[in-house]
């Protein structure tokens, strides 16, 4: 279950709700109604990325897995959706 965010009014520099980092957030505008997820939920999505370079002569093989994390926010609940520049967390703003 996600950590829940209440919509906040929105402001240009603010506080992140979840570690408190105040900057000038990324924001996008909410997709339409989302009814795949109940409110508060999320989606995690687990990715293994694996890179083959040459290094000094030789092939090195890398590989390393990535979390995605999606939450439901729609347009019935806020205008924009923050991403804080440090943490990554998203909240709605009206």
């Amino acid at each position: 279950m996600a950590e829940f965010h209440p919509v906040r009014e929105f402001t240009a520099r603010g506080p992140c709700p979840n570690c408190g980092n105040r900057d000038l957030h990324h924001f996008i505008t909410p997709p339409d109604i989302d009814g795949s997820m109940g409110p508060g939920e999320d989606l995690v999505e687990e990715k293994t990325i694996e890179q083959v370079k040459p290094w000094g002569g030789q092939v090195v093989r890398t590989s390393y897995s990535e979390t995605i994390r999606y939450y439901r926010t729609d347009q019935t609940t806020c205008d924009i959706i923050r991403r804080c520049t440090h943490c990554g967390v998203r909240w709605g703003e009206k």
